[in-house]
């Protein structure tokens, strides 16, 4: 058995990401028999995702040096579980070296198991408070650089805490046959694959927008929402349950409303692959 410790931690001052990870792996071979697997258990947490989706990097806004009268509230940007945290990964394997006349034939099965995903309920606010629609009671003095062109009416407030949420368990099973006919200096060979065996189907993608994270504000759905602003530094937003009407969310004074999809998968890619056949047969040389 093995085990293999990652530890990363990048700190500028403002952005914090820390890494840390186990990685354990073994092996047994007793006779025909093939037994291993490996197991990875890791915990990504932090305050800022430099990398955006196919990107290498994204701007960063510092809430303590841009414009922090307005950008510089709790839930801007608070530590916690990274959109890329997954506790636990792993996968066992069985294979067996079925004795045969002529050429050599092995049936494996893989067991595979990964943890949810971290997300978050993250919507956007007018933190500026210039906009008579989303201005909210209490809203800064206008500092002597400010400039509505840099600042924007459009910022980050975390609903919940970061990473507050997770995609389920995934787990498949797969089958694989594989035979190979030495033949002089090379091998004919085929195999056959079965992946996903049991069909499970759980979200397990949620780059891309795949995952529905989407939260509605009076700055996201305008005011008809029946949601009210607030005061980004001094309030508590108030939750309007799910799927309630516009009505309602006013009559309880609400902030925030979670999409009626929130926490589902958006298209076919977001789940994970589907029961699949594969064949090939080639020659090794």
């Amino acid at each position: 058995m093995t085990n293999d410790l990652a530890y990363l931690v990048n700190d500028n001052s403002w952005s914090k990401r820390h890494y840390e990870g186990v990685q354990l792996d073994f092996g047994y071979r007793p006779g025909r028999w093939n037994f291993g697997g490996g197991w990875t258990i890791a915990k990504l947490t932090g305050n800022d995702t430099t990398e955006s989706d196919l990107t290498a990097s994204s701007p960063i806004q510092v809430p303590t040096l841009y414009y922090p009268e307005y950008l510089g509230y709790a839930n801007f940007a608070p530590s916690g579980y990274l959109y890329g945290d997954q506790r636990h990964r792993g996968k066992i394997w069985g294979g067996y070296d079925v004795p045969t006349p002529l050429g050599r034939l092995n049936v494996s099965v893989i067991q595979n198991a990964d943890s949810g995903r971290a997300y978050s309920a993250i919507g956007t606010i007018d933190a500026s408070g210039t906009n008579a629609n989303f201005r909210y009671v209490g809203a800064p003095t206008k500092p002597s650089y400010y400039t509505l062109g840099q600042l924007g009416t459009s910022h980050n407030y975390y609903f919940s805490k970061r990473g507050a949420f997770r995609t389920p368990w995934v787990t498949a099973t797969d089958l694989a046959l594989n035979y190979e006919l030495p033949i002089s200096r090379a091998a004919l060979f085929v195999q056959g694959q079965v992946l996903n065996i049991f069909n499970q189907s759980k979200v397990n993608n949620i780059v891309l927008g795949q995952l529905d994270t989407a939260v509605i504000t009076s700055r996201s759905a305008g005011l008809a929402s029946g949601l009210k602003p607030f005061n980004p530094f001094t309030d508590t937003p108030v939750e309007c349950p799910r799927g309630a009407a516009a009505s309602v969310c006013s009559q309880m004074g609400a902030n925030w409303q979670k999409a009626p999809t929130f926490g589902q998968g958006l298209s076919k890619d977001a789940y994970q692959t589907p029961r699949t056949y594969r064949a090939a047969v080639g020659v090794r040389f």
